[in-house]
């Protein structure tokens, strides 16, 4: 048979929405995630897929018993979708920029740890901007590092506020603070009672460890990736995996001082073990940013303290 004709012509609204289905079906790998993020039930979703390959004229997706998988138009598809929200994005930006004035909708993307970040005054940079700027309509979502900079790859936030762990060349970063992590065990691990200057390199060696890829935590223990026994992707899950007791992981001074204060946990070797860690915003490279995300930056800024 014959391959079908793109049938696509002028993109309507409805393309849109049916674009925008279709990305959170690939990106949720299913019908059934997706059905959770979207709040449509299957059988719309369904629905919504096949109108978008009639559409299209092409198969975009498998999906039944034997999985879901993208097609290779379905990969094109999805990617040129990526870029079509990208640009009306920047477009929306543009339009909303004009006269100056600060109006439109900024989304944004931070670390699941700074409410407890002391240095940054998160919720006053919060209450500077939303008060200054009351037609700004803002998203503000909490993601771990390595998400956050996919979706803004993606045009899908226009700011992350994140640990700044490898510079790629896709990204803008600007500075915001720095700060420090230590290596803790918790009060059930077979190292808290010992006397700090009695752990041994070796001891930590033969420690499992919670791993966060940004951390590089066994290369800094001197242990090879292969024996981390848990990877944590959020600063509270490394808080629970030192809490049982079973592990050992780095974590921002700030935020595990509550644990050390109440005797949960202790920091190990601190003449050793410490990381230095730079905490600030993420943009897409190139994207110049609107008057509501710099007037954000410029609040977000002024939180910090000195």
């Amino acid at each position: 048979m014959g391959r079908r004709r793109a049938k696509l012509g002028r993109i309507s609204d409805l393309d849109l929405r049916l674009l925008r289905v279709f990305q959170a079906v690939a990106e949720c790998r299913g019908l059934a995630a997706a059905e959770l993020r979207l709040g449509i039930s299957r059988s719309t979703i369904s629905t919504y897929l096949a109108d978008l390959e009639t559409r299209m004229g092409v198969r975009l997706c498998e999906r039944g018993r034997g999985g879901f998988e993208l097609t290779d138009d379905g990969q094109r598809v999805y990617w040129a979708g990526v870029e079509l929200m990208r640009s009306l994005n920047d477009f929306q930006d543009e339009i909303e920029s004009l006269g100056n004035s600060v109006r439109g909708r900024i989304r944004v993307a931070v670390l699941d740890s700074f409410v407890w970040l002391e240095e940054l005054q998160f919720s006053e940079g919060l209450r500077e901007f939303t008060s200054a700027n009351p037609d700004v309509s803002l998203e503000l979502h909490v993601f771990h590092p390595d998400e956050i900079e996919r979706r803004i790859d993606e045009g899908k936030f226009d700011i992350g506020i994140s640990v700044v762990y490898d510079d790629t060349g896709r990204f803008d970063y600007m500075p915001l603070l720095t700060g420090k992590s230590y290596l803790y065990c918790g009060s059930k691990h077979k190292l808290f009672g010992i006397p700090d200057h009695l752990v041994s390199e070796s001891d930590l060696n033969n420690t499992s460890y919670i791993s966060r890829w940004f951390d590089a935590a066994p290369e800094h223990l001197g242990q090879n990736s292969e024996i981390a026994q848990v990877q944590s992707f959020h600063v509270e899950a490394t808080v629970h995996l030192v809490l049982s007791g079973n592990y050992v992981g780095f974590l921002p001074a700030y935020y595990a001082q509550r644990w050390v204060e109440s005797g949960d946990m202790r920091p190990l070797r601190q003449d050793l073990y410490h990381l230095d860690y730079r905490y600030g915003f993420t943009v897409k490279q190139g994207r110049r940013l609107s008057p509501a995300g710099q007037a954000f930056i410029d609040s977000i800024r002024k939180a910090v303290r000195p």
